[in-house]
C-alpha cells in the first residue's frame, strides 16, 4: 500500500507548513497587529492626557504642566510618525492641513502655559486644553 501526500495536506495535519514549503506567514497580519498596538498606545496616552488635564485644571503647577506638555509632545510624535508613513506612500491629500494643525497645537500649548503660569485663568485654560486635545484627535484618527 502506497501513501501519497496531497497538495492540500502539506502540513502533516497540524496546520504548520513543512520545511520545504515556501509559504510563510502573511505580512498583512503583522501590519494590522502593529496598527492595533499603536492604537492602544495612543488611546492610553489620550486617557492619561485627560487625567493630567483634569488635574491641571484643579491644581495648576509647573510639574503637572510639564507632564501635560510631555504627553502632548508624545502624541504629536505619534501623529507625525503616522503622517510621514502615509506621506511615503504618496498620501498628500491633507499634507498641508496636518502641518497647520501641528503648528496650531504647539501655539495653543504655549498659550496654555502662559495662561496657567501668569494669569491663572482656569476657564481659558480648560478651553485651551480641549482645543489641544481636539487637534491631537484630528491628527491621530
Amino acid at each position: 500500500m502506497k501513501i501519497e501526500r496531497t497538495s492540500r495536506d502539506r502540513s502533516g495535519g497540524i496546520g504548520l507548513p513543512l520545511k520545504d514549503d515556501k509559504r510563510g506567514p502573511s505580512r498583512s497580519v503583522g501590519g494590522s497587529f502593529d496598527k492595533a498596538v499603536q492604537t492602544v498606545e495612543i488611546e492610553a496616552l489620550l486617557k492619561e492626557l485627560d487625567d493630567i488635564g483634569s488635574k491641571l485644571s484643579r491644581v495648576p503647577s509647573r510639574v503637572v504642566l510639564a507632564r501635560y506638555r510631555e504627553l502632548v509632545k508624545q502624541l504629536l510624535d505619534q501623529a507625525l510618525k503616522g503622517f510621514l508613513l502615509r506621506r511615503d506612500l504618496r498620501w498628500r491629500r491633507t499634507e498641508r492641513r496636518a502641518f497647520v494643525v501641528v503648528e496650531q497645537t504647539e501655539e495653543w500649548l504655549q498659550e496654555l502655559e502662559d495662561v496657567l503660569l501668569r494669569e491663572n485663568q482656569r476657564t481659558k485654560a480648560l478651553k485651551l486644553m480641549e482645543d489641544i486635545k481636539g487637534c491631537l484627535i484630528s491628527l491621530l484618527f
